[in-house]
């Protein structure tokens, strides 16, 4: 491509050797005809491929450049050859990446938008078959997985955060963003698995409050060195959002919703950050379309993140308000997200705040009820590549900054109750296999608080650890092991 330009003496040449005309931008007037949208006909406003751009301006024209020629047909070499044309008269120009990669994400925005219709009933293969075969994946060692939170969220997936309004959900996707900047221990809590740079967009909080918000946040860390405060500038991206079309799905009049270009767009705008490991979407109402209510249309958005995760390798995560059974309820599962469940089904990776209710708070934190508005419990209800979580008891401190709670920590880990049940029923003389194990003590309302297929998880990470092994079989008699078997690294 390079090449190609340097055969071509100046933009000027290369245009007209296109058969594309020097003509400039021009308002309407009585002397231009003007179609019923208000535009010029002799050449659309916006898209003059002479006009030079400086810093601030040069990636929305080149979008509105590469939008057009494509539009018009052109093949995508030809568009990406005449956008390195223009961009070389610019000041400074943009990175030829930047430039080719733009052109790509406006193709395919196109190519979504106007699929090509089915001409005499042929159909084509979904995809190529030679995709599917697993000869690799079985020859060849699976890639290690990483974490943006050590063993607990996965990086690259699409997870959600629900919490009521005013819990601090925002607030917690600041504090994110700024310990993945500095490595530092996420709400003194998690171990941050990937360093890196972070975007947030925030749908209801306006830049002013942004401002605010992390200036305490990086003040709550005190006194700290010149390259974290470094660290911090570079990575952290936030951006206001609000008083602006931010949808990713859109209603159709009949009924059904489609995908915009809005996730094309952010992730030609995400690509240009330089290690991105995460982008949050804050929050999901203002993001959407369609029904809440409809798992079709609910299952559309989570796609359009998906894409988004997909196009840019970073962890996706939308912050959602949780519905008003869950918090009447007070207690937290997977069912707290507001709308469809298909929000839940779809996301890899769910936590949930919630203030603890009166009960937990003093039977289980041993928290006053007159402090209880400044705790909230942080649990982890959906985590498909990682093991059970502990709940985790976040107290608010000045300016609504969250910190882990030290003097609730002692709550047992999740092996820990495995362990100790498993001891005392084999004591008492029962003794369960696995299947029958997971029903007796699986299910949100006895004793681990989880799921069956979570106990089951429970179970086999135990087996894999050496601290229980089955007797006999696949279907054996679960026994501890005692003293544990320690596996070698």
């Amino acid at each position: 491509m390079t090449s190609a330009i340097n055969t071509v003496h100046n933009f000027q040449t290369l245009m007209t050797a296109l058969g594309v005309a020097h003509v400039k931008e021009t308002s309407p007037s009585k002397g231009n005809a003007v179609n019923s949208s208000g535009v010029n006909q002799q050449v659309k406003c916006g898209t003059d491929p002479y006009r030079i751009c400086s810093d601030g301006e040069r990636t929305n024209h080149l979008t509105k450049l590469a939008g057009k020629w494509i539009g018009e047909g052109k093949e995508i070499q030809v568009v990406k050859l005449m956008a390195l044309g223009w961009n070389a008269s610019n000041t400074p120009p943009l990175d030829h990446d930047i430039v080719t990669s733009t052109c790509e994400g406006i193709l395919r925005t196109h190519q979504n938008n106007h699929p090509v219709a089915r001409v005499g009933g042929d159909i084509s293969l979904l995809f190529d078959l030679n995709e599917a075969k697993v000869h690799n994946m079985i020859c060849n060692p699976p890639p290690q997985r990483k974490w943006l939170l050590n063993d607990c969220l996965p990086y690259g997936k699409v997870g959600m955060i629900i919490a009521p309004g005013g819990t601090g959900k925002s607030m917690l996707a600041l504090q994110l963003s700024v310990s993945l900047a500095t490595g530092d221990k996420f709400v003194d809590y998690w171990e941050i698995g990937e360093v890196g740079a972070s975007l947030l967009l925030f749908g209801e909080e306006d830049t002013e409050e942004i401002h605010r918000r992390l200036h305490n946040v990086v003040a709550s860390l005190g006194q700290t060195s010149p390259t974290k405060i470094s660290d911090i500038e570079s990575r952290v991206h936030a951006k206001s959002m609000t008083g602006i079309d931010n949808q990713m799905t859109r209603s159709l009049p009949a009924g059904s919703v489609t995908l915009t270009d809005y996730a094309d767009r952010l992730i030609l705008t995400a690509n240009q950050i330089t290690n991105l490991k995460l982008i949050i979407i804050d929050p999901a109402s203002r993001f959407r379309g369609g029904n809440e209510n409809a798992a079709e249309d609910t299952t559309r958005f989570v796609e359009s993140l998906e894409r988004v995760c997909q196009q840019t390798g970073a962890t996706v995560l939308v912050l959602h308000h949780a519905n008003k059974i869950s918090q009447s309820a007070g207690e937290a599962n997977q069912n707290a997200s507001r709308g469809s469940s298909a929000m839940t089904d779809g996301v890899r990776w769910q936590m949930n705040l919630s203030r603890p209710s009166k009960e937990d708070a003093r039977k289980s934190y041993g928290i006053p009820e007159n402090l209880r508005h400044n705790y909230l419990l942080a649990a982890v209800t959906k985590n498909n590549y990682g093991p059970p979580q502990n709940d985790v008891v976040l107290m608010r401190g000045e300016h609504g900054i969250l910190h882990v709670s030290n003097e609730h920590l002692s709550t047992p880990k999740p092996e820990e109750i495995l362990i100790a049940l498993l001891k005392s029923e084999t004591a008492a003389g029962r003794v369960y296999s696995a299947n029958a194990f997971e029903k007796q003590f699986g299910g949100e309302q006895k004793t681990f608080k989880m799921g069956i297929l979570a106990v089951r998880k429970l179970i086999n990470a135990a087996i894999a650890r050496n601290l229980i092994q089955k007797q006999r079989g696949k279907t054996g008699v679960l026994k501890i092991i005692d003293p544990p078997i320690q596996n070698v690294r």
